[in-house]
Formats: C-alpha cells, sequence, structure tokens
C-alpha cells in the first residue's frame, strides 16, 4: 500500500506523468498535452481551494462541548497514529507523534469531564520494539495525569484496532465508545467500529482545513499544505475502499502478535 501511493500520489504520479512525456518526446502534441496535463494536476492539487473540499467531506463535525457526557458511553477508546522516533528531547526515547498527541490531549479532557475509562489502541507496525498504545498510556499517565485503564497492542490498522478494541471492551459490557482519532480519520475508524459491533460517538480532533474560515488568497497559491491534504484525502478514501474489498463480511480475530 505504501508503495503504492509513492508511485501513485502526489508528487510521485507526476514524475511519472513526465517521465511518459519523455517517453513519447518525438510525438510533440501528445508529449505536450502529458505536460499541460501535469502541470495542471499539480496546481490544483497543490491549493488549499481544492484539497480542503475534498478533505472536509471526509471530516466529521466537532463534539458539541456542552454535550460531553449526556451520552450513554460506556469507555473512551483512542486510536495510535505513529510514533516520534528517537526524540531527542526525550532522551532519544520514542514518543507519540504530533497527531497522536492532539488525539491524546483530547481523549484526557473527555475523562476528565466524563470520568470514563480510556482504552487506548495500537501495536507497532513499524517493527518498533515498544507497541504505540504503551507511548500513549505514558503520555497520558505521565504528562497529562490520567489514567488509563487498557492497552491494545496488537493492532497494527484500523479495522485492527476496531477488532482488538471490540476484545477488550465486551469483557465490561461497552458496547458504545467515544471515539477520538483525527477528523478527516474518523470516517474510516467509524466504519470500522461498526463493523465489528461497536457504536461510535465520534469525538474528532485534528481539524486541518483552513477554509472554514473563508477562503483568501493563500488559497489559490500552490504550498506542500495542498499536497499534503490531497493525500490525506486520497489514502483515506483508498483505505475505506480496501477494507471493505479486504473484511468487508469478515470474521476477523484480534491476531496475536509478539
Amino acid at each position: 500500500m505504501r508503495l503504492f501511493e509513492v508511485f501513485f500520489f502526489p508528487p510521485g504520479i507526476y514524475f511519472i506523468m513526465l517521465a511518459f512525456a519523455l517517453i513519447f518526446w518525438k510525438k510533440r502534441k501528445l508529449s505536450r498535452n502529458i505536460i499541460i496535463t501535469t502541470l495542471i494536476l499539480f496546481y490544483l492539487s497543490s491549493i488549499t481551494l481544492v484539497s480542503d473540499p475534498f478533505l472536509k467531506f471526509l471530516e466529521y463535525p466537532p463534539l458539541a462541548e456542552n454535550s460531553i457526557g449526556n451520552h450513554d458511553a460506556k469507555a473512551i477508546v483512542v486510536l495510535g497514529a505513529g510514533r516520534y522516533p528517537r526524540a531527542p528531547e526525550h532522551g532519544n526515547k520514542d514518543s507519540v507523534s504530533a497527531n497522536a498527541m492532539q488525539r491524546l490531549r483530547y481523549a484526557a479532557l473527555l475523562a476528565k469531564k466524563t470520568s470514563l475509562p480510556i482504552l487506548v489502541s495500537g501495536g507497532n507496525p513499524d517493527g518498533s520494539p515498544e507497541p504505540e498504545a504503551l507511548l500513549m498510556k505514558y503520555v497520558l499517565e505521565k504528562e497529562l495525569g490520567v489514567k488509563v485503564q487498557y492497552t491494545e497492542v496488537f493492532s497494527f490498522n484500523t479495522y485492527e484496532n476496531a477488532v482488538c478494541s471490540k476484545q477488550i471492551l465486551d469483557t465490561f459490557g461497552a458496547d458504545k465508545v467515544y471515539l477520538v482519532t483525527q477528523a478527516w480519520h474518523m470516517s474510516r475508524a467509524i466504519r470500522s467500529f461498526r463493523d465489528v459491533g461497536i457504536k461510535v460517538i465520534p469525538a474528532s480532533t485534528g481539524y486541518t482545513t483552513s477554509t472554514r474560515n473563508g477562503v483568501g488568497f493563500k488559497d489559490l497559491l500552490p504550498r506542500t499544505q495542498g499536497l499534503e491534504k490531497i493525500n490525506l484525502w486520497l489514502h483515506e478514501v483508498l483505505g475505506i475502499v480496501w477494507y471493505k474489498l479486504k473484511y468487508g463480511g469478515s470474521k476477523m480475530q484480534c491476531p496475536k502478535r509478539t
């Protein structure tokens, strides 16, 4: 999947298109059309005026602050979001990524307002010795002052987050949870949890669409933020389709990795 994204997501796909333009260089009209198409697509995918609406389509609305605690949720589930490897400011030890920190901060807020137990979910898909869930537990308890009751350390992706979390949630009858993840990731996460029978109250964080505050001249300028956002959108849409093809109708069990 990652290799596919390198070659067929921006900017990789544009290099492939330009390579075709060089291959067909002697066919001037075809080569010129490929180059023009590449430049147009590159510009459109690099401006937030285009990428923000695509990403906003995936984003779930924020949880109303005055509604927190008024749901019949039984737990708070926080999904892993990668690690910050060998962080110099933390003694060259692994810590959580910036996205994960956003999730943990919001989960801590929910826990303080609801007194619900927290479950952190995330294994070590990158092969690191310490699962993401343990890094998340450390940050919540030692830095944010919130106790973590449950850790799920076997999952390698969002669907496995759901499968493995359900196994723990079933032990104390938690069939409805606050689910904490990035707003743009929530669509895929909700589908995964609902597929395994867990009801979800979306607790989105990390909103990234700048045009929600109005459109400005900067939204017409090509920037790396545009490419990052269009890649996020493509990754999430591809993930939703891939999960449907791979896991649709399956009775997957939580993998017990070592």
